[in-house]
């Protein structure tokens, strides 16, 4: 479920140095998107998150979207605190746009991508934030980013890191398997 929170648009909602709770989240989104169909699982998740007590002391934090279409790369994630003071480090994965579905053809020819640079250089950014125990996830491309940012992040993040979360990522090419940073990282990854 913690994945798939980096698939709502949370821009003008959760900025980098202000946490907010996901339910004041929630419903800041539907006032500024009234329109929003709550059929679709997406944001039927979302309500059902906002609703419950289990997220209730969640804070989402430092959202980033990028859709860079001379770059073929579509990437956005979000960072949770978790009631138990670690955080969650969240990938969107492949939506149904054509710069997201190019970028995930890149995957399976280039050693790596613009969005899994980016993947990277977000955690970076936030580990030398939060200086808590880190658990990082995502689906789809989402998984594939997180496991890439898990590995190739600063080792001092990486120490930190409890568990790489996949759920249907893609692989890696061999020439990215081999490095020894991935190997490193490939314990903690479920």
């Amino acid at each position: 479920i913690l994945s798939m929170f980096s698939y709502i648009n949370w821009t003008d909602i959760v900025y980098p140095d202000f946490p907010v709770k996901v339910e004041d989240a929630w419903r800041r989104y539907l006032i500024l998107h009234p329109d929003t169909d709550l059929n679709k699982d997406k944001f039927k998740m979302m309500s059902l998150c906002a609703a419950s007590d289990r997220y209730d002391d969640c804070w989402l934090m430092n959202y980033e979207r990028e859709v860079n279409k001379d770059l073929e790369t579509m990437f956005s994630a979000i960072t949770i605190r978790l009631p138990d003071r670690t955080y969650f480090v969240s990938f969107e994965g492949t939506e149904s746009s054509i710069i997201g579905w190019k970028e995930d053809f890149n995957m399976s020819y280039m050693p790596e991508t613009e969005g899994q640079l980016s993947a990277v250089r977000y955690l970076n950014e936030v580990g030398a934030e939060i200086k808590r125990p880190i658990r990082v996830g995502g689906h789809s491309k989402g998984g594939n980013f997180a496991v890439y940012a898990s590995a190739f992040c600063e080792r001092e993040i990486q120490d930190r890191i409890l568990a790489v979360y996949t759920n249907d990522g893609p692989g890696f090419r061999n020439e990215v398997m081999e490095r020894e940073a991935f190997k490193r990282i490939l314990p903690k990854v479920v």
